[in-house]
This record gives structure tokens, C-alpha cells and sequence, in this order.
């Protein structure tokens, strides 16, 4: 696992084709904006690992 201590702004390059920006920090929260291919699905940890359990598929 990597780990950042990222401030307002930094961003983080996943491959050639996503990027991840830090939008808002306040307080413990963290904004963060994904930039990605439509073709690359992007999903909240606790709702992926739901679809996976249920078999469910999702657009």
C-alpha cells in the first residue's frame, strides 16, 4: 500500500490514464476528484464489495 500526505491540489497519476486530485480538505473529510476513461469503472470500497457479493452488475 502507498501512502500520501497529499494537500489541496497534489495529484496522483494511477498508470497512464487516472489521475486523482485532492479537491477539499476539512477537518477528517477528504474531496477527492477521479479523472479516468469511461471505460474504467469507478466504485465507493463498500459498495464494489457489495456488487461483487451479490453478483449484481452496475453501468
Amino acid at each position: 500500500m502507498e501512502i500520501f500526505d497529499l494537500k489541496l491540489n497534489d495529484r496522483i497519476q494511477i498508470g497512464d490514464d487516472v489521475v486523482i486530485e485532492i479537491l477539499k480538505r476539512t477537518g477528517i473529510q477528504v474531496k477527492i476528484g477521479i479523472e479516468a476513461p469511461r471505460d474504467v469503472k469507478v466504485y465507493r470500497k463498500e459498495l464494489y464489495d457489495h456488487l461483487q457479493a451479490t453478483g449484481e452488475k452496475r453501468a
